[in-house]
């Protein structure tokens, strides 16, 4: 990783793949009514006597698999690696580094949480919180539940943590969107620390640091303090690794001689080591993560072909826009599925083809007028993760900001 190594190419297809752990993330979202009040030995159970059964344990595994939030850190990691590639070449101040990235995040988010509340207080005034406190899918708690502290730590992205310095236990405003942006914000911190004290070698610090916090987490975990991480940057940043796991093996890509050839064995060697410890001791994310950084790296041959197929233009659509339907989803897929729910729309197979489909697809066209509406307006190219890149909307594809769900 030293200094000399060739700079990853660009990675074209990953509006892609945000599209498809966008979708995801909205479609579990919704489908939680599909399996509220059914246990998992329940499922077992209606899936060994019938065809439905077997679909209904089928969907609500899909639905509970929470695949989403461990693929948006693997493209995070993947992006802010280029990233730092792109500061060190151009010089580029840390402060400026990570300022650019927290102008790119808050003003949608504030604006997110607003239109949030708004929808939570047109609720109560019809007399419908019902429909998002207790509802059919997803609880979500009033605002008026949250401390002084607990506004703070959400406004601030720093509820993840919030609770070791100061106020009440964690308490998410936005749940499902403001704890993994937390753990993202804390990732753009370390990157500018990096930057700041290796400029001219911040892929070899992230190495190093990758190596402390594994070693960090063994311990840890042998001696049963698994809280000592919660909330903090060390909980995740393994699956995060793993994207930058992906950027080290691009780094060697163009390269045929022994050397690049050990240092990607190596790479994917230490990407399957954590899948398989992940699969043994039940590590969901770093499961899904590593899974994914290895689906990246093995389909990187075929990236202009993903970019330039037909099928792939919705879903490519769906990722330039990740970031507005993730802020914005959450309240309108739980209103929206336990509103007809509440309308007579109870049946398991009405939920299946009109509740869950209508939730998830009103959420899209929301989430794409606050893209049109909010969040474009700060949209220019200091604010993406590659270097030379236009507006996230134009056509060419960029390696941008990848904000998890």
């Amino acid at each position: 990783m030293g200094s000399g190594d060739a700079v990853a190419g660009r990675y074209r297809s990953l509006d892609l793949w945000r599209g498809l752990a966008c979708l995801m993330v909205v479609f579990d979202h919704s489908a939680v009514v599909l399996h509220q009040g059914m246990e998992s030995r329940a499922y077992l159970d209606l899936a060994a006597v019938s065809w439905e059964g077997w679909f209904r344990w089928l969907t609500a595994a899909l639905s509970s698999q929470a695949l989403g939030p461990a693929m948006f850190f693997v493209i995070s990691g993947l992006c802010l690696a280029s990233a730092l590639d792109s500061a060190s070449r151009k010089g580029m101040r840390p402060l400026t580094f990570w300022t650019r990235r927290l102008r790119r995040t808050f003003p949608p988010l504030w604006i997110a949480l607003g239109f949030f509340v708004a929808v939570l207080g047109v609720c109560d005034l019809l007399g419908l919180r019902h429909l998002y406190h207790a509802g059919q899918g997803i609880r979500i708690a009033p605002t008026e539940e949250l401390s002084l502290a607990q506004w703070v730590g959400n406004l601030t992205l720093t509820e993840t943590w919030r609770w070791r310095c100061w106020g009440d236990a964690t308490a998410h405003l936005h749940m499902g969107v403001i704890w993994t942006l937390c753990h993202q914000e804390q990732f753009y911190l370390i990157c500018a620390l990096i930057l700041l004290l290796f400029p001219r070698n911040p892929q070899r610090a992230l190495v190093v640091l990758t190596c402390l916090i594994a070693a960090y987490r063994v311990v840890i975990w042998d001696i049963g303090g698994a809280r000592a991480i919660e909330g903090i940057f060390t909980q995740y940043w393994m699956a995060f690794a793993c994207g930058l796991a992906v950027h080290w093996s691009m780094r060697f890509e163009s390269r045929r001689d022994p050397e690049a050839l050990r240092m990607r064995g190596a790479i994917m060697a230490a990407l399957v080591a954590l899948g398989v410890v992940g699969w043994i001791h039940h590590l969901h994310e770093e499961l899904v993560a590593s899974c994914f950084a290895l689906t990246l790296i093995g389909l990187r041959r075929f990236d202009k072909h993903l970019t330039s197929a037909r099928w792939s233009q919705p879903f490519q659509a769906l990722g330039r826009r990740c970031f507005s339907i993730y802020l914005t989803h959450l309240s309108v897929c739980v209103i929206v599925g336990a509103g007809l729910i509440e309308w007579g729309l109870s049946h398991y197979w009405a939920m299946v083809f009109v509740v869950v489909p209508t939730a998830t697809l009103t959420s899209l066209a929301v989430g794409f007028g606050f893209y049109r509406l909010v969040e474009s307006r700060w949209l220019n190219s200091s604010f993406v993760a590659e270097p030379a890149s236009a507006k996230l909307a134009s056509s060419k594809p960029k390696c941008t900001m990848a904000l998890p769900a």
